[in-house]
């Protein structure tokens, strides 16, 4: 009885396992097709607009750099609540504490 509890609870393990590899697998495939937007809008800006590629590393840079670290991750200052001047999430402009629908600050 003991055996096929375990092997059940490996089945169990075994199907997590099985499921993130294919979120993985799924992520990579959207990272890569974000990649190829961002390559294809790249190359219309420049070919259309002539903007240097210089320009667009400098610009990057400067988005990087907001939080204080150039570490190539993007973070935006938190928002505060229009009302009770407490913490917004970023993910939603509603303010846990009281409430208030707070309006989105930034487009990104």
């Amino acid at each position: 009885m003991e055996n096929i509890q375990f092997q059940s609870a490996l089945d169990v393990e075994a199907g997590k396992v099985r499921e993130a590899k294919d979120e993985i697998t799924d992520l990579r495939s959207e990272v890569n097709r974000l990649r190829m937007i961002c390559e294809g809008m790249w190359t219309l800006i420049k070919t259309r607009l002539g903007v240097a590629d210089d320009e667009l590393a400098n610009l990057v840079n400067q988005i990087d750099l907001r939080d204080g670290k150039l570490d190539g991750k993007s973070m935006k200052p938190p928002q505060v609540c229009t009302k009770c001047s407490r913490v917004v999430s970023s993910r939603t402009s509603l303010c846990l504490y009281c409430g208030t629908q707070n309006p989105k600050t930034a487009l990104f």
